[in-house]
């Protein structure tokens, strides 16, 4: 039986092995396939934990070709994975890794960027909400510095 997350995952892992960079269209495609299929609680907690710091951690790298959007899909995978009826403890490395970068697009563009408002706005409330959902079951695992 095929689990989508991590078919969906393990290739963008293969991805970044072989060539050392992800190619942002696959990351955005993957972002759009995580966000529309209902979490599966067949992943270990700590499989999911160290995922969404791996995304997060690609898409600061790769931020300069991206529009917010998959930004604002990560978010959203975020706030459905870690408020939905399973909770998701995260260890401490991959909880401050995803807060570092939902509170650097909730903190708002930087004054280089001039892009569309409205699409930055999107972006700072949907990592808000997102942080919102991780502070809620994971405060404990950040450090005092990413609590404060």
């Amino acid at each position: 039986r095929s689990i989508v997350w991590r078919d969906t995952i393990v290739p963008l892992k293969q991805e970044l092995r072989t060539d050392g960079v992800l190619s942002y269209g696959r990351l955005h495609a993957a972002l759009k396939v995580l966000v529309a299929q209902p979490h599966s609680t067949a992943v270990k907690e700590q499989e999911v934990s160290e995922d969404l710091a791996f995304l997060a951690q690609q898409l600061r790298l790769l931020r300069s070709r991206s529009d917010g959007t998959s930004e604002v899909l990560l978010c959203r995978l975020v706030s459905s994975v870690l408020g939905g009826a399973r909770a998701v403890s995260m260890p401490c490395s991959a909880a401050g890794i995803v807060c570092g970068a939902l509170r650097a697009w909730a903190d708002g563009p930087t004054d280089e960027d001039d892009d569309d408002e409205s699409g930055d706005m999107q972006l700072q409330v949907e990592a808000l909400r997102a942080l919102a959902a991780l502070l809620a079951g994971n405060l404990g695992s950040l450090s005092a510095t990413e609590r404060a």
